[in-house]
């Protein structure tokens, strides 16, 4: 897993204004229902954040259109309150959308939008 592009892309964001969740080690928040409390915690905190700025309609959308998926969740949720702008972000760094991420991309973005960023290295 590479956490240094997802952190990079965030860091971009939040120069702009924006915040971002991203937590390395609660992989799949919304996906997967997380045992460990201090991971929990932070599963209940990021449901929390994502039900008031996408609205419970969007939330109750996403987590039931996801539930079905183990994995390919986006890395990111990017999102400024002050300008009532948000979106997922999708990092990829040397490698590619597995099929699995093109679906549950597709889905999510039918009501939240969803950008792919591409992390170049240095040439």
């Amino acid at each position: 897993m590479h956490t240094f592009p997802e952190y990079f892309t965030g860091m971009h964001y939040a120069i702009k204004g924006y915040k971002f969740l991203f937590e390395p080690y609660a992989e799949n928040f919304l996906l997967v229902e997380l045992k460990k409390p201090e991971l929990k915690n932070i599963q209940d905190k990021f449901k929390e954040i994502l039900r008031k700025v996408i609205g419970e309609d969007n939330f109750f959308y996403l987590t039931r259109t996801t539930k079905n998926f183990k994995t390919g969740q986006p890395d990111l949720f990017i999102y400024n309150e002050n300008i009532g702008d948000y979106f997922f972000a999708e990092v990829k760094f040397r490698d590619k959308l597995q099929e699995h991420q093109k679906k549950l991309i597709g889905l999510i973005g039918k009501r939240i939008p969803v950008k792919l960023v591409l992390v170049l290295p240095k040439q």
